[in-house]
């Protein structure tokens, strides 16, 4: 009988590095929009994995040397995503024009 439960207790104990999520982001994020972790993650149920908006924020993490993800940063992270970019003309690089993010896609 104790062989499950120590079998049970050493997975927990190895996966805990690994594991990423934290459902304590998911209140904050419900400002911004979230219905579940998939608005950061790749599943809804959180994880490693990430979506593209999840990875802006691991790389602002990284950028600014912090320790962990402030789910705030995704109001700053937002705001530059729709901002306007020049992007060249069509026909001729030498002229620009200005398209919101969603434009270029």
């Amino acid at each position: 009988m104790k062989t499950p439960l120590i079998w049970l207790v050493g997975s927990f104990i190895l996966s805990a590095p690994f594991a990423s999520s934290k459902p304590e982001f998911l209140p904050p994020a419900m400002n911004f929009g979230a219905k579940d972790c998939s608005f950061c993650h790749a599943t809804a149920t959180g994880g490693e994995a990430l979506n593209n908006r999840g990875e802006r924020l691991l790389a602002h993490k990284e950028r600014t040397g912090a320790e962990n993800v402030n789910v705030e940063w995704l109001r700053m992270l937002e705001r530059a995503q729709r901002r306007r970019a020049p992007t060249p003309v069509e026909g001729n690089p030498n002229l620009t024009r200005y398209q919101t993010a969603e434009e270029a896609e």
